[in-house]
């Protein structure tokens, strides 16, 4: 979401919402302030030595145990800044990161924060680093911090809270990870209007990415934020609110059960919708998606000592197989091709990550595809197969993609894709007047691919267009324990060069499009995906040299 000057002088535009410079607003606060050197006084722990002043080199940065806590020590362009240590995602240790262009970013996911301040730049995560007074006297660097800084190390930006004399409405349409930073965004950025995100769920916003991964999570442990943060901050919450219509021209939103709201700028933020089949059995119980908390509890519930059969090969698929295979009775994964991720990571490493998954118990049917769902009293109780071939399901979920929620948009002005993607420039606004949209239902313009519309579903993508759109795509994800990393835009690669070893999954991909890498996979190879984004974020580029020459990484060690 970016800050454009626009009307008076300290007032600016956040995707069409005027506000005051956060400086002037009498109503601004924080959770966690940054540290002021002046109020330390009573809580301040002894000074602490780091090191001496040549310890660090030129652009590098360190991690230093201080009393119960840990500090991240940069240094860079010569001047020293002392930051929260751990990533505020899921706390991976910073100094086994990047350091390049002003930015710390995260070894496991991406996240990126400024190696001055400790601002959030690129997500995932919501909270930025905290910062602590450092200084360098008589060759040595010292430390200066009180006991409950360095206890937390990460903060929350300075946001505004809600000016009942305000009278500008924001609505936001869902409650992911889009819809959530747009609204921290509005007050970050000093909007004091009504801010309302909509959704058809009964939860707050929260971190969906885990589902998959651990199915029987309760909502209130992957929570983004707690109430208390919603209500301080004056965002409202409209829960089991489905929107059915739009009239841009009017601003209002039309709800299934016909009420009506207004609206002065609107943040479609829907996500997307599971793709379901038309097959004969498809509506019997226990033939499932997973989009929501609610669904990945029943199929956890569900799953015990059963036969599971997964239709599809995404990552969501195959994670879920990853996740029930050590308490099923059985995990069959059916698709087509029978390879998992063979078009966006290739053959070699589909073939291995197959392997592996087999290793584990997963069983991989090469039929390709499901025929009938065979019931009993109104319950899946088998399939039958592409080859017809009959195997016992206790329970099926359907692992095929996702359309975008955007129906109710079809009868407006709003530009869509054919598939009904709604189009946005680089600020993530529509064709229409304050309307903008952000996430998974969006084609925007991808900087790393030529500015061309693209659309990306990834976690972390849908955290940054809810707030500005310059960020590179960074996936990851873990099987048995194993990550894998992927940044870039891979889509149409044309060859792919490795460097490591796929059979010990311990290896950097390279996707090369032309003569350009365009995307890289790594397994066991971290920081080198973290350094990969910050290559393409600094508008540089690799090409097929870089990474062949002599079959070694040679860009990074």
């Amino acid at each position: 979401m970016g800050s454009n000057v626009s009307r008076a002088k300290n007032t600016y535009d956040v995707q069409g919402a005027t506000f005051k410079a956060i400086s002037e607003d009498n109503n601004c606060s924080s959770t966690v302030d940054p540290p002021k050197e002046s109020n330390m006084s009573e809580e301040l722990i002894k000074e602490h030595v780091l090191c001496d002043e040549n310890e660090l080199e030129n652009n590098e940065m360190k991690e230093f145990a201080v009393e119960d806590g840990r500090v991240l020590l940069v240094k860079e362009d010569g001047v020293f800044s002392a930051l929260g240590a751990k990533c505020c995602h899921y706390g991976a240790p910073l100094s086994k990161g990047v350091l390049s262009n002003g930015v710390v970013r995260c070894p496991w996911h991406g996240a990126c924060f400024n190696s001055k301040t400790g601002d959030i730049e690129d997500f995932p995560g919501m909270d930025s680093l905290a910062k602590y007074n450092v200084t360098v006297a008589n060759g040595k660097v010292k430390l200066q911090v009180t006991k409950g800084e360095l206890q937390n190390g990460v903060r929350q930006k300075p946001m505004c809270k809600r000016d009942l004399n305000n009278n500008s409405h924001y609505v936001i349409i869902g409650a992911g990870a889009s819809a959530a930073s747009c609204a921290e965004t509005l007050r970050q950025e000093g909007f004091s209007g009504k801010i309302i995100m909509v959704t058809k769920e009964m939860h707050l916003p929260y971190d969906r990415v885990k589902l998959s991964k651990t199915l029987d999570l309760s909502v209130d442990k992957i929570s983004l934020r707690n109430t208390d943060f919603y209500t301080k901050y004056g965002i409202e919450l409209m829960h089991n609110k489905e929107v059915v219509g739009v009239s841009t021209k009017a601003k209002i939103l039309t709800f299934k059960d016909n009420l009506t709201m207004r609206y002065d700028k609107l943040m479609i933020a829907t996500g997307g919708i599971p793709r379901r089949l038309e097959l004969p059995g498809s509506h019997l119980d226990n033939v499932v998606v997973l989009r929501s908390v609610n669904d990945a509890n029943y199929i956890s519930k569900h799953s015990a000592d059963k036969n599971i059969v997964i239709l599809g090969l995404s990552f969501i698929g195959m994670e879920t197989a990853a996740s029930l295979v050590s308490k099923a009775a059985s995990v069959t994964v059916v698709g087509s091709p029978s390879l998992p991720f063979v078009s966006v990571l290739g053959e070699k490493i589909a073939i291995r990550l197959r392997k592996f998954f087999e290793d584990k118990g997963v069983k991989f049917s090469d039929a390709l595809t499901i025929k009938e769902f065979i019931g009993d009293r109104g319950r899946v109780k088998e399939v039958l197969l592409g080859d017809d071939t009959k195997i016992p399901a206790d329970l099926c979920l359907l692992g095929i993609g996702v359309n975008p929620a955007t129906g109710f948009c079809q009868s407006t002005n709003i530009e869509m894709s054919p598939e009904g993607y709604i189009i946005v420039n680089k600020c993530m606004k529509s064709n229409v007047n304050d309307v903008y949209a952000a996430g998974d239902i969006t084609k925007f313009p991808l900087f790393i691919n030529g500015n061309q519309p693209s659309n990306v579903q990834h976690w972390q993508m849908a955290l940054s267009q809810g707030k500005v759109n310059f960020f590179v795509p960074f996936f990851w994800t873990m099987f048995f324990g194993v990550g894998l990393r992927y940044c870039g835009y891979g889509v149409g690669f044309d060859g792919v060069v490795i460097d490591g070893n796929v059979d010990a999954m311990e290896f950097v991909a390279f996707y090369i499009k032309g003569d350009t890498v365009v995307a890289i996979a790594t397994m066991k190879r971290d920081p080198v995906a973290a350094k990969f984004a910050e290559i393409l974020r600094s508008g540089k580029t690799l090409t097929r040299d870089d990474v062949c020459g002599d079959g070694t990484c040679k860009w990074f060690p």
